[in-house]
């Protein structure tokens, strides 16, 4: 049996939705709307992108020695200028909670042969999972010191960085992992960071753990290193810290046979007030089963314990005068390094790297972005086999 009425009614239906579908917007497809969220994301993170740089020019005169031969007192072993470092800073905002900050330095003006450095010195995501409280992972800097936390040429007296920031604490020390940080307190933060370890191998009787910062560079896992820190910053420019930092020291026999965990901590006190500007810094490394170690030998040893103590005392001479923007510090500085300050049973310490170091200068800081700096160093050790120098530099961070 047919149903006229059938046709027709199917052709209105058909119809009504063509003309329904003419009607309406265009609406984009549920791929597009992922491209526009995507896309969107990243407008905004661009638009929120900040850099950043900071960078030294150095010239060193090492005095009392052959300029081509001498062994100058941080190991450069001639006169001469360079441009030391030179880093790229960024930061971009990824969400309301969500940054990714970055450093890429260059050391020593080229890469070749071995010379120079390229560097990821730090590139994390942080999360803000509360008010002044947060978590990041990924490139870190390791949060033992002050100097490490802060290097640039416009925070520190000297041309060079200080040799308890270069032995001690060793300055830069950054490394792959995460961390938590915040503010308990307005005046007292915390930082708690695990990283992976240095590699035991090659700790040296000359500057501790120093060689064996992985720096992120397809870093043994085997072993972590976990370090604490603590802010105090009661008021009128004070600012105390203190942070300890313990690393496992095992390697898979097929890398290294070495046992060497280590425990390092550092306590330091800043004041910058009325003109003044002052600091103290100590800090102890102990090396577990030295005796043992691959690069040990009766006369030049890797040390059971070694340890640092830095001060110095600035004031702005400029203050009395003017009440200009600009500063002139005139500086001194202490340090007394012991990098072999108990050695293994059987051994004997090695006299030139027990140091002595008495600098004195000034800071010239002409804008809070750029710095001239001059200072003569007068480096002592027990071996007398340390070099004095001359020192000049420029400094820039923005």
């Amino acid at each position: 049996m047919r149903h006229p009425v059938l046709l027709p009614s199917l052709l209105l239906a058909i119809g009504a939705l063509h003309l329904t579908a003419v009607e309406q917007p265009d609406q984009p497809s549920t791929g597009a709307k992922i491209g526009q969220a995507v896309g969107g994301g990243i407008e905004q993170a661009l638009k929120s992108i900040r850099f950043g740089a900071y960078g030294e020019l150095h010239y060193n005169n090492f005095q009392g020695a052959d300029s081509h031969n001498g062994q100058g007192a941080a190991g450069t072993g001639r006169d001469m200028i360079e441009f030391h470092r030179f880093v790229l800073l960024g930061e971009a905002q990824l969400g309301e909670h969500i940054r990714f900050v970055t450093e890429i330095e260059l050391e020593h003006g080229f890469v070749q042969d071995n010379q120079g450095e390229l560097e990821l010195e730090q590139a994390y995501i942080d999360f803000t999972y509360y008010d002044n409280h947060s978590v990041r992972g990924g490139v870190l800097l390791t949060p033992i010191s002050i100097g490490n936390l802060y290097h640039e040429p416009t925070v520190f007296h000297g041309v060079e960085r200080p040799e308890f920031d270069r032995l001690v604490a060793p300055t830069t020390w950054f490394e792959a992992g995460a961390s938590a940080q915040g503010q308990v307190l307005s005046q007292l933060g915390y930082q708690v960071a695990v990283q992976a370890a240095p590699d035991a191998s090659k700790y040296r009787s000359s500057d501790g753990i120093r060689a064996g910062r992985q720096k992120g560079f397809k870093s043994s896992a085997d072993d972590m290193m976990v370090t604490a820190r603590l802010d105090y910053k009661p008021g009128m420019g004070l600012w105390f810290a203190a942070a300890g930092s313990y690393m496992e020291g095992d390697r898979d026999e097929e890398v290294a046979n070495v046992d060497n965990p280590v425990f390092l901590y550092t306590l330091e006190a800043r004041w910058k007030h009325l003109g003044w500007d002052a600091g103290v810094s100590w800090g102890q490394g102990f090396i577990d089963n030295a005796g043992d170690h691959l690069n040990t030998t009766p006369t030049s040893p890797v040390a059971d314990t070694f340890q640092g103590f830095s001060a110095f005392l600035a004031y702005d001479v400029l203050s009395l005068i003017t009440t200009s923007d600009q500063q002139v510090y005139l500086f001194a500085r202490y340090e007394n390094i012991d990098m072999q300050a108990e050695v293994p049973s059987g051994t004997t310490a090695n006299q030139a790297h027990q140091s002595q170091i008495y600098q004195a200068g000034i800071t010239w800081m002409v804008t809070p972005n750029v710095v001239v700096k001059a200072d003569y160093r007068d480096y002592e050790n027990e071996s007398e086999t340390a070099v004095d120098s001359w020192n000049l530099g420029l400094g820039f961070a923005f």
